[in-house]
C-alpha cells in the first residue's frame, strides 16, 4: 500500500468520525423555553372597591374580589385597599404543558376544563381567604356536558407537584351557560372531572443520543383533555385499549427544537422509536396549539 492510499484512508476515517460526532444528538434542558413561553403572571392593583366590577384576565376569566374576603396570614388582621391580585389562566392543553404540569390523578386522570392560579398580596405580604369565604371566578370557556370538580395544587406557583381533591369546599357550578368556580383556597385550582383509566399500561421510547432525560414526553386521551406527563423515556399510567396521542419534544445541541407526534392504541407495554422532525420555536408552538 503506497503513501497516497494510506493518506486517503486516513482522511476517510477522520471524516467518518467527524460525521458521527455531528449527527449524534445531545439534548439540552428546555427550562428556559418553558419559562419564556408559559402563561404570564398578571397583576391587578385594587385601589377602589366602589361597585362590583370584576377583574378580567387576559383570556377572559372574571374574578370577583373584595378586601373583606382576605386576611393577613400572620396577624389575621383586616385588609384595606390598595392590595394586589395575581392571576395565571390555563385553558388549553398547550397552557398546561408549558406550565410543566399534567392532569395525572391517583387511579386515573383529570379531564380538565380550566386551571387558575390566584394570589393576593398587601405590602409584599401574601394574604389568604378568610375561612368560610369564597372567591368567585367566572371561566371563559365553553360549558361541556358535565359539572367539573375543583382539584387543588398548592399555593405556590413552583414547585407544583400534584392535584388533590379540594378539601375546603371549593366547587364549580353553571350559571347562564358560564362555569362559576367558588374558591376556598388561593393558589392553583383546576376545574376538571375524574376519569378512571384502568386498565393502564406503559409506553417506552427509544432513541440513540445523549441527554435523553431532557426529552419532554406527554400522552393525551383522544376527545378528552387529560394530559399525562412522562418521565425519562417512558410514560406511565396510559389507558390501555383507548386511542391516545403521544408527543415528544426536545432541544438539541444546536438549539434547534425537535418534535414527534403519533396516535396509537396501547394494548400492553409499548415500545416506540422516536423519529423527530426539526422545527422552529414558532412551529413548535403551533404544534402545541393544535393539540386542542
Amino acid at each position: 500500500m503506497n503513501k497516497w492510499s494510506i493518506f486517503l484512508i486516513s482522511i476517510s476515517f477522520l471524516f467518518s468520525c467527524s460525521k458521527d460526532r455531528i449527527t449524534t444528538d445531545e439534548f439540552q434542558s428546555m427550562d428556559e423555553f418553558f419559562e419564556e413561553e408559559q402563561a404570564e403572571v398578571q397583576e391587578f392593583v385594587i385601589t377602589n372597591e366602589d361597585g362590583n366590577q370584576p377583574i378580567v384576565g387576559k383570556f377572559g376569566t372574571k374574578l370577583f374580589v373584595h378586601s373583606s374576603l382576605f386576611e393577613d396570614t400572620t396577624s389575621r388582621g383586616a385588609v384595606e385597599v390598595p392590595y394586589t391580585i395575581q392571576l395565571i389562566e390555563l385553558y388549553t392543553v398547550k397552557d398546561l404543558i408549558l406550565q410543566k404540569m399534567n392532569s395525572n390523578y391517583t387511579g386515573g386522570g383529570l379531564d380538565y376544563v380550566a386551571g387558575l392560579w390566584v394570589s393576593a398580596k398587601k405590602d409584599d405580604q401574601y394574604l389568604k381567604l378568610i375561612d368560610g369565604k369564597f372567591l368567585l371566578a367566572n371561566l371563559n370557556t365553553e360549558v361541556r356536558p358535565f359539572v367539573p370538580t375543583v382539584y387543588y395544587g398548592g399555593n405556590q406557583i413552583k414547585p407544583w407537584s400534584a392535584w388533590l381533591a379540594s378539601a375546603n369546599g371549593s366547587s364549580v357550578g353553571i350559571n347562564n351557560e358560564v362555569y362559576e368556580m367558588n374558591l376556598a383556597d388561593l393558589g392553583w385550582n383546576l376545574a376538571a372531572r375524574f376519569q378512571a383509566l384502568a386498565p393502564r399500561t406503559i409506553i417506552k421510547f427509544n432513541y440513540q443520543g445523549k441527554g435523553l432525560e431532557n426529552i419532554q414526553l406527554f400522552a393525551f386521551v383522544n376527545n378528552e383533555r387529560q394530559v399525562l406527563k412522562g418521565g425519562v423515556m417512558e410514560i406511565q399510567g396510559v389507558p390501555a385499549n383507548r386511542p391516545v396521542t403521544i408527543i415528544a419534544m426536545a432541544m438539541d445541541q444546536n438549539k434547534d427544537f425537535r418534535f414527534f407526534r403519533k396516535g396509537i392504541i396501547a394494548t400492553g407495554v409499548t415500545d416506540i422509536k422516536l423519529e423527530f422532525e426539526t422545527l422552529t420555536r414558532e412551529q413548535l408552538l403551533l404544534q402545541l396549539t393544535a393539540l386542542d
